[in-house]
């Protein structure tokens, strides 16, 4: 269920970013309708990349620069550890015995779920009638003779069209001969020669899955009849001049008054007259028409194709602790730019800092000296127990894209201790929207609060969701391979987490280490999770190696060791969330 929420959400996000798009590409259709169909052809492909690709290069020709379209909300922040640690996180594992027991409680559907399933429905509903069709038309086709190479001929075939796509074939109506038989087979292989019904395929696929976009269903009634008349063009240049009024009586003569709801390849159809009178008075486009046509699809490419500019680039001038600054231009609408600093050590983050760099205007470059850059590391370092700088890693090579609201990594050093453990010192940099101070907050803890509240779940049966939730407690710490299971068969409900940790030495520092995490995601865990009253977590060494058990945390016993009345309460809005995180650190 959380995976097809999550397929909607992005599918929503494709149509909601093509629908200006779909808007400019009308308009310059528009403006190319004196200019050969191909042209306005092509642009249907720009509708097709935007209504199927995420992501597009950042130009500052694109369309979303202008201020209507451009956002001003960052995405949900990821995690700063996760995108410099690479964890290797498996698929949630549970006991299934245990999350069928009797009593386990049947969470409800939420909104984003009802729409994920009524979209998925959608969906399949508009492909198996596809199919349908598909099949039935095979069925009526099966006594359909050759008449020669590609071509077919059945007596129920009432207008002529072009079916399949590995082996497509060419049907006619049985006794079809004479100029009309030239003009249809002219049309039909010009669709062959195109590859037109490929294309049609695509766009049969892209309205089942945005079917809810009126645009998108316009969208591909326009492409499809632009298909038809650039057929109708290359087969007159292919007859000749001459035989355009044969070309036209034979449209004429073919004429069905079929309206399908989704187009298919047929010389018969609909709106005849407008191809009819188009096929009488379309001239060959000169050079500068034809020049004048290519510029304007290059201009939608350029406009439609690409991304806004959100973020500036980062430049490193020296490359190493000996250069003399480094400098930033900054993404359109940033109040402020922090820079944040993590040593992570182990898998664990053991330090962090966070220090604002001066912006002059809304739009600027910065420059980040060296010897601040200097001080944050060396106390960095000394807070993770070394009175040396890190070595590796470097500075970004190049440029790097920054984006509003969203930390980039910039750069990170490495070290290795004495007694071989590794840690590394990561660089971010922050842009933002926000004011300073509302920067420092968000990175100093409230983006973790208010990401913890986002996964709060209510029952401790939501294996997904309390997957999720697990995912964003245990992001600060080093476990690996976690697998969960439930105690639900009789109150109080209960959770528990098994994982690995190959890195394990088992002595009294680790041992202490894994006391203070284990009481910090049982408070986490418990707080965010409505019906569950005690966690515990095992940690494995390796297949062969020692268990290590934590003593059991209770909602009660939590309450008392941090000296609060009701640790729920601490998870009824990212505030308490954030506040909790406050009383753990401490």
């Amino acid at each position: 269920m959380e995976l097809l929420s999550q397929l909607f959400a992005a599918v929503f996000s494709l149509s909601r970013t093509a629908a200006p798009v779909l808007l400019v590409l009308f308009l310059l259709r528009l403006l190319l309708r004196h200019a050969p169909r191909r042209y306005t052809c092509a642009l249907w492909w720009i509708a097709v990349f935007r209504l199927l690709s995420p992501v597009a290069l950042p130009s500052a020709w694109s369309l979303f620069n202008l201020a209507p379209l451009a956002s001003s909300e960052g995405g949900q922040i990821t995690a700063l550890t996760e995108m410099a640690v690479s964890r290797g996180l498996p698929s949630v594992g549970m006991d299934t015995a245990a999350t069928q027991a009797a009593g386990t409680p049947v969470p409800t559907l939420g909104l984003t779920a009802l729409l994920g399933l009524l979209w998925a429905a959608g969906v399949a509903a508009l492909l198996l009638w596809r199919i349908v069709q598909a099949l039935r038309l095979r069925r009526s086709l099966a006594d359909a003779v050759e008449a020669e190479p590609g071509v077919y001929e059945s007596p129920r075939v009432s207008e002529p069209f072009l079916a399949g796509l590995r082996r497509p074939r060419i049907y006619l109506p049985a006794g079809l001969t004479g100029p009309g038989r030239a003009c249809v087979l002219a049309h039909e292989r010009a669709h062959l020669r195109r590859r037109d019904h490929w294309t049609l395929a695509v766009w049969t696929v892209l309205t089942a899955v945005h079917w809810y976009n009126p645009l998108v269903w316009l969208a591909c009634r326009a492409a499809a009849r632009d298909l038809e008349t650039a057929c109708d063009e290359a087969a007159v240049r292919a007859l000749g001049d001459e035989r355009r009024a044969d070309y036209s009586e034979t449209l004429l003569a073919l004429a069905s008054g079929r309206r399908d709801l989704l187009p298919t390849l047929t010389f018969s159809a609909p709106d005849v007259g407008r191809r009819i009178r188009h096929v009488l008075t379309f001239r060959r486009g000169g050079r500068l028409a034809v020049g004048a046509a290519a510029l304007v699809l290059l201009l939608a490419c350029l406009t439609c194709c690409t991304g806004a500019v959100t973020g500036g680039w980062v430049r490193c001038e020296g490359g190493t602790l000996e250069g003399e600054s480094f400098t930033y231009s900054l993404p359109r609408g940033t109040e402020s730019l922090l820079v944040y600093a993590e040593l992570v050590e182990d898998g664990a983050v053991i330090g962090r800092n966070v220090f604002p760099l001066d912006v002059d205007g809304r739009e600027g470059t910065v420059s980040l000296g060296l010897e601040q850059f200097r001080e944050v590391s060396a106390a960095l370092w000394a807070a993770g127990g070394a009175s040396t700088g890190g070595t590796g890693g470097g500075y970004p090579a190049g440029q790097v894209s920054l984006s509003l609201d969203q930390p980039t990594w910039i750069c990170q050093h490495d070290r290795t201790g004495a007694n071989g453990e590794t840690a590394s010192l990561q660089w971010y940099l922050y842009p933002s929207a926000r004011t300073r101070e509302e920067a420092e907050d968000w990175l100093n803890g409230g983006a973790y609060a208010a990401r913890l509240y986002e996964a709060r779940v209510e029952y401790v049966g939501g294996a997904s969701d309390v997957g999720a939730l697990r995912d964003v407690v245990f992001e600060p710490c080093r476990w690996q391979d976690t697998t969960m299971e439930f105690f639900t068969a009789k109150t109080p409900y209960g959770l528990c987490f098994h994982a690995t940790d190959s890195g394990w030495a088992g002595n009294a520092a680790e041992r202490e280490r894994f006391e203070a995490e284990n009481r910090r995601n049982a408070a986490l865990l418990l707080a965010l999770t409505d019906n569950a009253d005690y966690y515990y977590q095992t940690v494995q060494t390796g297949p062969e190696g020692e268990v290590y058990t934590a003593r059991t945390w209770t909602t009660a016993e939590l309450e008392t060791a941090l000296g609060i009345p009701s640790l729920k309460e601490y998870g009824r809005s990212a505030e308490g969330v954030r506040l909790l995180l406050a009383l753990l650190e401490g």
